[in-house]
């Protein structure tokens, strides 16, 4: 079965509309962005958040310190969105030893070659998955565009991919068929007007996990 994140998560009422839906994971934004909290906060809401759904946290060039500490908060999945390399990456492997979770790297994807992408993702040895999402000079990540699924049709098949970038319930569908990953990640898609919206939230994974 296709699993579900839905990022970008802030407040309690957030929290209770995932919940209520269970997706499979949930992201947290510790990097700078609209959608962005601190530790402290992220603590309280973790304590409220059902044991059950996998608590995902999005980093930015942080250090390695950084991302210990929030590993120690109850994050279970360290999603890298910046412009973290195999060292770096290495040196989070350490932390494996002491604790449980799991590394997802994020690629930024605009007109690069198939090749040239591939080369990249085989790069990185010690990774649990790649979130792909699009390349922008405004930032890192978490703009709700598209990059061209087309140009990387089936990539899903050879890596463990996280599709992002754009997806709602009008073509996440779509997204699936043409790039077969194992997760999609959906944050703006189901939101209105800035705040997630459990009703979007509710059809979006209904889509996902059931084709209709």
């Amino acid at each position: 079965m296709i699993k579900v994140k839905i990022c970008g998560l802030r407040t309690m009422e957030d929290i209770k509309a995932v919940n209520k839906y269970r997706p499979d994971y949930v992201g947290f934004v510790l990097a700078d962005s609209k959608r962005k909290v601190c530790r402290s906060h992220l603590k309280i809401l973790l304590e409220q958040l059902d044991k059950g759904i996998i608590p995902v946290g999005v980093f930015v060039n942080h250090s390695i310190h950084y991302v210990e500490q929030t590993i120690g908060a109850g994050i279970k999945v360290v999603q890298l969105h910046g412009d973290e390399n195999d060292k770096y990456i290495e040196k989070l492997e350490e932390l494996k030893k002491e604790y449980d979770f799991e590394i997802w790297k994020a690629v930024r994807l605009g007109e690069q070659p198939v090749d040239m992408v591939s080369e990249y993702l085989d790069s990185f040895g010690n990774v649990d998955g790649f979130l792909l999402d699009k390349l922008s000079n405004k930032a890192y990540g978490g703009l709700g565009e598209k990059f061209s699924w087309e140009r990387y049709r089936d990539i899903g098949k050879k890596y463990p991919i996280v599709l992002a970038g754009g997806l709602n319930e009008f073509n996440v569908m779509e997204g699936l068929e043409t790039i077969k990953p194992f997760c999609v990640d959906v944050s703006s898609g189901v939101e209105t007007k800035g705040s997630k919206d459990p009703e979007k939230i509710r059809r979006f994974i209904e889509l996902v996990r059931t084709g209709r």
